[in-house]
């Protein structure tokens, strides 16, 4: 996992303050001013950089098919569950414009990805690994079909 530095900071900055500004403003970042209130400060965020990978292709070139949004899970239970539609509705904008992506929101104690229709492979690695379990939750309409391999209790043709 390559990590960047910050390019461009989007929202409506309402909780941006002014010293973080001055900063990120000095050492290059752009600011990405958006003051529509019908879309929440991740989906903004979403909407940026699917215009930026629509006009570049370098993170095909660096293979970059994953969107990690982090801080996602927060005390209020209606941000997260509109976060959660977010993720839906954009794993599937992105996988259709570009093909084979993945977008997946982090919390302190929690992971939440879209498996869409076909098949999907996740391999939990060390840093996530606890015995609290995982979660298969269809968020828009039931699930037909699904298999598990790997697991404590294994689900086929369930």
């Amino acid at each position: 996992l390559e990590l960047n530095q910050t390019q461009k900071i989007v929202g409506d900055l309402d909780s941006l303050k002014q010293k973080t500004r001055e900063f990120y403003e000095s050492v290059g970042v752009g600011i990405d001013y958006r003051d529509s209130q019908d879309e929440n400060d991740t989906e903004k965020a979403l909407e940026s950089l699917k215009q930026i990978y629509s006009e570049n292709d370098t993170w095909q070139k660096k293979n970059s098919n994953m969107i990690f949004i982090i801080g996602c899970f927060g005390k209020r239970l209606d941000h997260t569950l509109n976060n959660m539609s977010i993720l839906h509705k954009y794993s599937k904008i992105f996988d259709d414009k570009f093909g084979n992506f993945t977008l997946c929101m982090l919390g302190v104690d929690s992971m939440a990805f879209c498996i869409l229709p076909g098949v999907t492979k996740f391999i939990r690695g060390a840093l996530f690994e606890s015995n609290k379990g995982l979660g298969l939750i269809p968020l828009c309409g039931p699930c037909e079909y699904i298999t598990t391999k790997g697991f404590k209790w294994d689900l086929g043709n369930d």
